[in-house]
């Protein structure tokens, strides 16, 4: 599997500047420190679609973890704990 940049990642403001309508997905030390962290990508549309897009992106590293976790705990017989995190990234990703 290829390597992705490091979650966690969070959702920027809408941008109003040069590039207009764009929601950018950042590294969560790019919020916390004064912008060192990492752009991981820019999401383009109406402000809705772009903000659910770009909600959906950031949760990518803990929905692809909790992935690997379930099918780890599956064939280990422990689910609950998963099955927690798992919900927590869908929500994550909804925006809840």
């Amino acid at each position: 599997m290829s390597k992705h940049t490091p979650g966690p990642w969070v959702v920027g403001e809408l941008n109003k500047g040069p590039v207009a309508g764009t929601v950018p997905v950042h590294t969560a030390d790019y919020m916390e420190s004064y912008r060192s962290g990492q752009l991981v990508c820019s999401v383009y549309g109406t402000a809705a679609f772009s903000y659910a897009n770009a909600r959906l992106i950031a949760a990518a590293p803990e929905l692809l973890e909790a992935l690997d976790d379930i099918i780890g705990m599956a064939q280990a017989g422990r689910m609950v704990h998963v099955i927690n995190r798992a919900k927590a990234a869908i929500a994550k990703a909804k925006g809840e």
